[in-house]
């Protein structure tokens, strides 16, 4: 069915025969034109086969006489029988509106907006359109208080082409509100009602909006992508959420004129990042209300914040272009209630007071690893979310604080100087990566530059802890934790670990702290793993009541002890132990399992065991005890339990001593070990042996008159004397095997008797007669007489 109208050369549309008396009235020059070019003659050809095609579906002679009144534009005269325009072609009439006689056309709407014409100018009628449809060329249309029903219009055009609407009212079809969508070129509106329809700017297009009027929609103006619009003289009218909503790239040309005009939107469009910065660099919102606002920031300079900026129940991102962000509050931002802070290339600073001068202030402090610590954090997280991104937080009172389960990721951020802790982490998870915290806990040795407490779990990889020589690096209570690649050094304690913590430490460095490598304390766990822990001032590793660790594949060189175990269990493999002062020591009812390390170069003993029991598999320990004759290789005090197996025992300057042990309370047990020099068994270290078990058997006490005249004959004369020492080595040695064996007869009260009737008193008498040679040659009989009993 072909359609009925008429174009003239200015653009405008006739369909009815009235608008077309009325159109040759004014313009005879068309006439001409339209006779030549045929188109009166095609207009009414139309209706004679609009006629035609009727009569051959049936259509009686009163419905086709109101059809053709109606397509001509005549008043119909209302009859009696049914109206034949229902029966019209669905293309040619969409519906009838029973308000008077104004009806409405999809036909030309439709096949108008898509039609090459790029001017239309349309009379004051009621247009439907149902379906969504695209305009992809540029178009003038112009109206006369014309109604376009719409469901959706789409406007796709050349980005440098132009689209324009005037003096049209776009109303919604149905239920639901409509929408135009702009997605590309440059369109424009000029007296425009918008009734239950919403606008869509999208891609790089260019919208300008003037003396038009929003009504009856949620939201009036969505700008997304990077559109550009232009607002003026606008009204809203029953908008019922957001009035304009603009994504973060998405711009207001003229935003400062309009914000004048409607204030209230200033909020609102605040969101955007682009139109956020605009407002802020013009002064018409702080710093803060952007921050609160904005869901995506991405700004430059350097702003200041006076008062904590509280965020609740939302996200907010703020992406950093070489921005700077100073506060005069300690807590410059509040995260809570689930929100989420993201932040990323930005410098963070405390300017409220110069950091020394803080320092002068501090009164003395309660131990802050307590609850007695209620200081807040620079970023202060609550129940709430953190991501940091290549930010640095300078001169903070505490730089990072997190609490009530909140989460953290930290990455390739720099933490320096902070007053008191750099991140404190309480009851929440935190994650670090290759990020450097360095100089923080300046008000002294009770702030950690990291602390984890109250059931926190830490992970930190690839970072740097370092310069803070009177705070601990990383302070754990109550927490887990794993650090994996991590330099630390010259802090007080490089790790501090208590009160029921698991620790992991692999592939990291713990250098030149002041204290401790690692200190574990207080029923705490920890797996140390291919770590340098080397050159601190006090112990290496430092484990203490009731812990647990393990350590493998490590070195551990230069500390004052390498290891020090007490009341507390070891397990130790494959370890480099070089060059420390003191070795291993383990006492105080400890547990260790020590195998195939090395342990060389001590300046004291390589090995002290004291009440504990151990055992040392294929492991080489040389060339300890360079301080002196009574240090040894491995020393096994009292109460002690050790097992050597299979090790390598030796000292390349051949003193001779390369094992002590105790032997009254003490048992050593030996298995395929290579020992290049004695072992000494011995008494405590002022014990006389078989004198003292003598002077036990007859009820004389450890202290008696007669033990301490010997002692002093032992240390004043004998050890003076040319072949002194050497008989006191010897004595030491071969003593507790005697006292050993004799203890095991079931005559050994008759033997120690004997021992004191026939040499001990005769020994003393010669003593106090001051004939201190023959007392000697004496003691010598005695253990000569009894030597077989330990062999």
């Amino acid at each position: 069915m072909k359609t009925h109208y008429i174009e003239f050369s200015d653009g405008s549309i006739v369909t009815g025969i009235e608008d077309l008396k009325a159109k040759f009235m004014t313009d005879n020059n068309d006439i001409v034109k339209i006779i030549e070019n045929g188109d009166l003659e095609l207009f009414f050809r139309n209706i004679a086969d609009n006629i035609a095609s009727m009569k051959e579906d049936g259509t009686d002679s009163q419905d086709i006489a109101e059809t053709v009144a109606f397509i001509l534009g005549i008043p119909i005269v209302i009859s009696d029988t049914p109206s034949g325009i229902d029966k019209l072609p669905p293309s040619l009439l969409q519906e009838t509106i029973a308000c008077n006689e104004i009806e409405r056309r999809e036909i030309s709407l439709k096949n108008l907006l898509l039609s090459d014409k790029k001017s239309l100018n349309l009379s004051e009628d009621q247009w439907n359109l149902e379906e969504s449809i695209t305009l992809k060329i540029e178009k003038e249309i112009k109206g006369n208080k014309s109604l376009f029903n719409i469901n959706e219009i789409i406007i796709d055009i050349p980005a440098d082409k132009i689209l324009s609407f005037e003096q049209i009212t776009f109303r919604k079809n149905k239920k639901n509100e409509a929408v135009i969508k702009i997605l590309n070129g440059s369109v424009l509106f000029y007296g425009i009602i918008f009734d239950g329809v919403r606008l869509e700017t999208g891609g790089n297009s260019k919208v300008s909006i003037e003396n038009s009027n929003f009504s009856y929609v949620n939201t009036a103006i969505c700008g997304k992508e990077k559109s550009c619009i232009e607002l003026k003289n606008l009204s809203f009218d029953r908008v019922y959420e957001k009035t304009i909503i603009m994504s973060d790239d998405a711009d207001i040309s003229n935003l400062y004129d309009f914000i004048k005009t409607y204030p209230s939107l200033k909020h609102s469009l605040a969101e955007s990042n682009t139109c956020g910065n605009k407002l802020l660099k013009e002064g018409i919102i702080d710093f803060a209300t952007f921050i609160k606002y904005c869901k995506h920031v991405v700004m430059s300079g350097e702003y200041i914040i006076n008062n904590t900026i509280e965020i609740t129940g939302d996200n907010c991102f703020i992406e950093g272009d070489n921005l700077t962000i100073k506060s005069n509050v300690k807590q410059a931002f509040l995260i809570k209630n689930n929100s989420t802070f993201r932040c990323k290339n930005i410098i963070f600073k405390y300017i409220k007071e110069d950091i020394k001068k803080t320092q002068d202030k501090l009164e003395v402090l309660e131990d802050c690893h307590g609850e007695n610590r209620k200081d807040p954090g620079f970023i202060h997280v609550k129940a709430g979310n953190l991501e940091m991104n290549n930010c640095k937080i300078i001169g903070a009172n505490i730089a990072l604080c997190l609490e009530e389960h909140s989460k953290a990721d930290i990455k390739q951020c720099t933490i320096i100087k902070s007053i008191k802790n750099g991140i404190n982490i309480k009851s929440s998870r935190v994650k670090i990566l290759d990020s450097i915290l360095e100089g923080n806990g300046q008000a002294g040795k009770n702030y950690s530059q990291i602390t984890g407490e109250n059931k926190s779990e830490l992970e930190i990889r690839n970072s740097t802890i370092s310069n803070s020589s009177d705070s601990d690096a990383i302070y754990f209570s109550e927490s887990r934790g794993t650090i994996y690649k991590c330099y630390i050094n010259n802090n007080n304690n490089g790790l501090y670990i208590r009160e029921h913590s698991d620790v992991k430490v692999f592939n990291s460095e713990l250098n030149s702290n002041r204290a401790e490598g690692i200190y574990i304390y207080s029923n705490s766990k920890s797996v140390i793993k291919k770590c340098n822990i080397i050159n601190n001032k006090s112990n290496g590793c430092d484990i203490r009541d009731n812990s647990e660790v393990d350590i493998a594949d490590s070195t551990i060189n230069g500390n004052i002890r390498s290891i020090y175990i007490k009341s507390s269990r070891l397990q130790a493999s494959d370890c480099t132990l070089n060059g420390n002062v003191k070795g291993i020591y383990i006492e105080r009812n400890s547990c260790g399992d020590i195998q195939n390390c090395t342990i060389q170069n001590s300046k004291l003993n390589g090995i002290y065991i004291d009440s504990s029991k151990v055992k040392l598999s294929n492991c080489e320990i040389k060339d300890n005890g360079e301080k002196g004759e009574d240090i040894y290789q491995i020393y096994i005090g009292k109460k002690s339990r050790v097992e050597l197996i299979n090790n390598k025992v030796s000292d390349v300057s051949d003193k001779g001593q390369d094992i002590y042990s105790e032997f009254e309370t003490s048992k050593l047990f030996l298995e395929d070990n290579t020992i290049g020099g004695n072992i000494v068994y011995g008494h405590k270290k002022d014990g006389c042996f078989i004198t003292a078990a003598t002077c036990l058997s007859l009820g004389k006490s450890d202290k008696c008159y007669e033990l301490e005249r010997l002692r002093n004959f032992r240390d004043t004369w004998l050890r003076k004397q040319k072949d002194g020492e050497r008989l006191i080595r010897e004595y030491y040695r071969v003593a507790p095997l005697i006292v050993n064996t004799i203890n095991t007869r079931t005559d050994k009260d008759k033997i120690y008797k004997d021992i004191w009737d026939n040499y001990i008193s005769l020994c003393l008498d010669l003593i106090e007669q001051e004939k201190f040679a023959e007392a000697k040659y004496l003691y010598i009989k005695l253990v000569d007489k009894y030597i077989g009993y330990g062999f």
